[in-house]
C-alpha cells in the first residue's frame, strides 16, 4: 500500500532532507526514514547542487518510494536548502534529517507521541553519536524505552545551550507543528544556522516537550558534510550566541546567565581558533578582556567549566603571551 494512503487519523508529517555531496550516506539516511513505524510521511529531498552523484541517487529513491519528492537546486548551502524545502511541504508537522545521518525506526513516532501527549508545538530529543562504520543498516537495535517531560521556555533554552545538555539547538531531532512554520526560516550564507533559530521557536511555542529516546543517529568522523567546522564556523557560532544573548536579556531574562556562559565559552573558542589560524582577531580579544571580570569573579552566576575558567585567567598574562601559549599547546 502506498504510504500516501495511510488512514486520515494519522496526520501527515513532512520530512525535509537537504542533500549535498553525500553519495556515500544518502541512501542509508532515506532508507532509515522509510522504515519509520510512523508511516504517514512525505519526504522532501532538496539536492543542493551536488556534484558527486547524490542527485542521481535522490532520483532513484524517488522512483522507489511513492512518498518522496526530489528538487534539484543550485548550490546555496544548508539553510537555503531547508528554506526551499519548507516552501514545498504539505504536512501538518515537519521533521528535519541531515542526509549524512540516520534515524531510529521509532524516531518520528516518539517525537509525535510526545508532542501530542503534552499538546505542545514542538517536541525535542537528543542524539546518539555513531561512527560511520558502526551505524546499523536497520537502526532497529535502539532502546525503545524513554522518559518524557514538558519544559517552560527558559528551561528549554538553558538545556539547549549547555555543553552537555539533554538536547541541542540543531534543527534535527525535533518535530514542529504548522504553527511554528513561520519561525523556521534559517539565515543563509552562514554556518551554525540552527543556533539563530531554535530559541526563537522555543519562545514562540510557549513550552517544549522533551523525550529521552536519543534516537537521532549523528554520524561522526564523516569524510564530508554539508556543514563546516573552521575559523569562520566558530565565529558564526559566536555571533549566533551573541544574538541569542540579546534576545534572552530582553525577553527571557531567566535564561540570560546560562546563555551568557555559552556565549563566553564560544567567544574564547572563536578567538583561540583565530590565533591557531595565524590571524588573531583583535576585536574578539577586546571582548574577552571586557567580559573577563564577569567570568573570573563570577559576577554573572553561570556554569563555566574549569578549563574555560583557566583560559580566561590566562588572559591576564596579556595578548602576546596568551597567544604564544595557545600556539604552543595547539601544536
Amino acid at each position: 500500500m502506498s504510504k500516501m494512503m495511510i488512514a486520515e487519523s494519522n496526520p501527515l508529517i513532512s520530512v525535509i532532507v537537504p542533500v549535498y555531496n553525500v553519495a556515500k550516506y544518502v541512501r542509508r539516511c532515506i532508507e532509515s526514514v522509510e522504515r519509520q513505524t510512523y508511516q504517514s510521511l512525505e519526504v522532501i529531498l532538496v539536492d543542493d547542487g551536488s556534484t558527486d552523484g547524490s542527485g542521481r541517487i535522490c532520483d532513484e529513491l524517488e522512483g522507489e518510494f511513492d512518498n518522496i519528492t526530489v528538487f534539484h537546486t543550485a548550490n546555496q548551502g544548508l539553510s537555503a536548502a531547508r528554506n526551499f524545502g519548507m516552501k514545498h511541504i504539505s504536512g501538518d508537522y515537519v521533521v528535519f534529517v541531515d542526509s549524512d545521518d540516520a534515524i531510529g525506526m521509532q524516531h518520528i513516532a516518539h517525537l509525535y507521541e510526545t508532542l501530542n501527549k503534552y499538546d505542545t508545538h514542538i517536541a525535542v530529543t537528543g542524539y546518539t553519536e555513531v561512527e560511520e562504520s558502526n551505524i546499523s543498516s536497520r537502526n532497529d537495535d535502539l532502546d525503545s524505552s524513554f522518559i518524557t517531560s514538558v519544559m517552560e521556555v527558559d528551561e528549554a533554552i538553558n538545556e539547549s545551550v549547555k555543553l552537555n545538555g539533554n538536547f541541542a539547538s540543531h534543527a534535527w531531532a525535533k518535530i514542529y507543528d504548522k504553527k511554528m512554520f513561520p519561525f523556521l526560516v534559517f539565515p543563509e550564507g552562514v554556518t551554525f544556522e540552527d543556533q539563530y533559530v531554535a530559541y526563537k521557536v522555543f519562545y514562540n511555542s510557549g513550552n517544549v516537550a522533551y523525550e529521552s529516546a536519543n534516537d537521532y543517529l549523528y554520524t561522526v568522523k564523516r569524510s564530508s558534510s554539508i556543514s563546516e567546522s573552521d575559523t569562520t564556523g566558530r565565529q558564526n557560532f559566536f555571533r549566533a550566541l551573541e544574538e541569542e544573548l540579546e534576545f534572552t536579556k530582553e525577553k527571557v531574562p531567566s535564561s540570560f546567565s546560562c546563555v551568557y556562559a555559552r556565549y563566553a565559552m564560544a567567544l574564547m573558542d572563536a578567538y583561540i581558533e583565530s590565533v591557531v589560524s595565524g590571524q588573531p582577531n583583535k576585536k574578539m580579544w577586546k571582548l574577552i578582556t571586557d567580559n573577563r571580570s564577569n567570568v573570573v569573579s563570577r559576577k554573572i552566576k553561570s556554569d563555566f567549566s574549569n578549563r574555560y575558567m583557566l583560559k580566561y585567567k590566562l588572559t591576564f598574562l596579556g595578548e602576546y603571551v596568551f597567544n604564544i601559549v595557545i600556539r604552543k599547546v595547539s601544536k
